[in-house]
């Protein structure tokens, strides 16, 4: 498994192979798979994209909640 990073800036999502325009992601939401993993969802205009992670998404997700108009 390849380490990635999601990147959250005010204007878009970036992953390794996509950038997702902030007014096209609809909601963030996490599933907990046990120790220390889960599935992050983006749920996004073109659909929803899952991101197998090993750290706690709620920073992401709150800093995500908080950018206006989007």
């Amino acid at each position: 498994m390849h380490g990635r990073k999601l990147s959250l800036y005010s204007t878009q999502i970036r992953s390794y192979s996509r950038e997702f325009p902030i007014a096209e992601v609809y909601d963030i939401s996490f599933r907990s798979m046990g120790e220390g993993e889960g599935i992050l969802y983006l749920h996004t205009r073109q659909g929803v994209y899952p991101y197998r992670i090993h750290i706690d998404p709620s920073p992401f997700i709150h800093a995500f909640k908080q950018i206006p108009n989007r």
